[in-house]
């Protein structure tokens, strides 16, 4: 005769299907582990497809060999159960398998089933048609990510703790009561009826306590549950978050790559740009200043008396150009003995003689 099965826990489940690998004698350990836990064939299926959900494609081939196991020796193992819980799961299980490197093995995997009649042959055509669409793959954890609020999380976790208190609280007044009731011998020590009144009003306020606690024992595992659900969820949905902030941080490294590069030939290329020509010197501190020159023309022609004859306008306008002559002269000297390039001020020079020959002849 077995032994009754223990009750499975989710946590421990899912490190055995972590940790189970490809060997055949892995799988067939755990596939009988599963059929001896037949009572509970709901949850382990769920389990089942819950990892197969967040495992990676070659992880996946496996758990499909454990399932290919489970179903062709559940009929002699008395747990056909499980070909039921398995037919619920395995159209979405589909879509996820559908990886190149494991999808022939799965579809031979299929045609076992087919010929074997493991499912009937509907079933199976509908398993293969779904194997080959070539329809994108749905993301099954996309409405579990559009729905996650972290808040929702943070608040959860924040009250388990509150009730986890008062728990251990509730189990320290269970420790502390006075009265034992297993101890018939307290009992057999009553003398009289006052006594008696006394310890049966303890011994109520006793049970209260204890089903206070036995209650709250429940909801914490309840809400155990609960918590472990959302940080199942609470891990895909930063799993996400950090895929696209790891995105969004190449793409940044690489920006600043090709800015750097560009920098880098930015620099090259000033090198080999010409020096710019040297700038015109300024004149010389004893050179004379713009306020020197004689006043402008226009303002003597109309200063003139009308009883001035025109040579003496004449005369004044030879007398000027005479003394622009020398002005000039004293800046063409001045700029000469500045100027450190010969040629550029010999040239300059005869541009400005060239200038005031120009106006006396003129004149």
């Amino acid at each position: 005769m077995t032994s009754p099965a223990s009750p499975v826990v989710k946590e421990t489940l899912t490190k055995k299907y972590i940790a189970m690998s490809d060997r055949q004698d892995s799988i067939q350990a755990l596939s009988l582990w599963m059929m001896h836990h037949k009572s509970q064939y709901k949850k382990i299926v769920d389990i089942w497809f819950s990892v197969v959900k967040k495992d990676k494609s070659p992880h996946r081939l496996t758990m499909m060999y454990l399932c290919n196991d489970v179903l062709q020796n559940c009929k002699r193992k008395h747990a056909t159960v499980f070909k039921e819980a398995f037919r619920g799961v395995l159209k979405d299980s589909m879509l996820l398998v559908r990886d190149p490197a494991i999808c022939k093995k799965v579809e031979r995997l299929l045609q076992i089933w087919k010929d074997r009649e493991v499912f009937d042959a509907e079933f199976v055509n509908e398993l293969l048609a779904s194997l080959a669409d070539e329809a994108p793959v749905v993301n099954t954890n996309s409405a579990i990510l559009a729905d996650f609020q972290p808040k929702t999380m943070i608040d959860a976790i924040n009250n388990f703790k509150m009730m986890e208190a008062d728990v251990q609280l509730k189990q320290k007044q269970v420790g502390n009561l006075k009265v034992n009731a297993a101890d018939l011998e307290a009992v057999r020590q009553l003398k009289d009826k006052a006594h008696g009144t006394e310890f049966s009003q303890q011994f109520e306020e006793s049970c209260q306590k204890i089903e206070d606690y036995v209650k709250n024992v429940e909801w914490e595992v309840k809400e155990r549950t609960h918590i472990i659900d959302l940080l199942e969820k609470g891990e895909m949905f930063y799993e996400a978050q950090y895929g696209e902030a790891k995105i969004v941080t190449n793409a940044y490294k690489n920006y600043g790559t090709r800015v750097n590069n560009l920098k880098k030939r930015l620099k090259e290329y000033t090198k080999t740009l010409s020096s710019p020509s040297s700038p015109i010197p300024s004149p010389n501190i004893d050179a004379p200043s713009p306020g020197d020159t004689p006043p402008n023309q226009e303002e003597l022609d109309m200063d003139i008396c009308e009883e001035e004859t025109p040579v003496t306008i004449v005369a004044t306008e030879i007398g000027n150009s005479r003394h622009k002559k020398s002005s000039l002269d004293s800046r063409i000297s001045s700029l000469a003995s500045t100027y450190t390039d010969p040629r550029s001020t010999k040239v300059r020079i005869n541009e400005t003689v060239q200038i005031f020959n120009y106006d006396v002849h003129y004149y």
